[in-house]
């Protein structure tokens, strides 16, 4: 979400449009390979560690400029022999790009007004479960873990897309 408000901020003080946004973490990569394996294993294992997560506008020429080969090596993103997207790309076209960063600024909006509201929901997540499980804050904030708590949508990225259109057409709150 973060990189998304970063985003979101650039695009609308900028005149230039954005190709994707991409994620990398900073950290050197760290291999373990089999004793005596080669110098181009060694390269091929780091290499896996460097690729980025996020998305990129589902656009050939973009994805080709990204990365040499468009295989998806180093991006979320390749090209099939035929041009067609890779199977597994993670991409949005324009018009989807657009959507998600509506969204985001109507969800950093709505938290805003429950802030200045008083309104502060103790409901963190951490990928698919809560994070309230082992966190060491528990008798602070008072909330007490519940199976509800690990329980998330199951949505694919299309039906997320839809959901944050619907939500931005009524003009309602990102989180009912």
């Amino acid at each position: 979400m973060q990189m998304l408000v970063y985003l979101a901020a650039l695009v609308e003080h900028s005149p230039e449009a954005p190709a994707g946004i991409l994620y990398m973490p900073a950290a050197e990569p760290s291999v373990s390979v089999e004793r005596g394996a080669g110098e181009e294993k060694i390269k091929e294992e780091a290499d896996k560690q460097l690729k980025m997560s996020g998305v990129i506008l589902s656009d050939q020429e973009i994805i080709q400029a990204m990365e040499a080969g468009a295989r998806g090596k180093f991006i979320p993103a390749s090209l099939n022999k035929d041009g067609s997207l890779g199977r597994y790309s993670s991409t949005l076209d324009r018009e989807g790009l657009q959507t998600v960063l509506a969204y985001v600024k109507r969800v950093v909006a709505t938290m805003g007004e429950a802030l200045l509201e008083g309104r502060v929901e103790a409901a963190p997540h951490l990928k698919n479960r809560s994070a309230c499980r082992y966190c060491p804050y528990s008798p602070v904030c008072g909330k007490e873990f519940t199976a509800k708590d690990v329980e998330l949508d199951k949505t694919t990225p299309q039906q997320a897309l839809e959901k944050m259109r619907e939500t931005l057409e009524k003009g309602g709150n990102p989180h009912g």
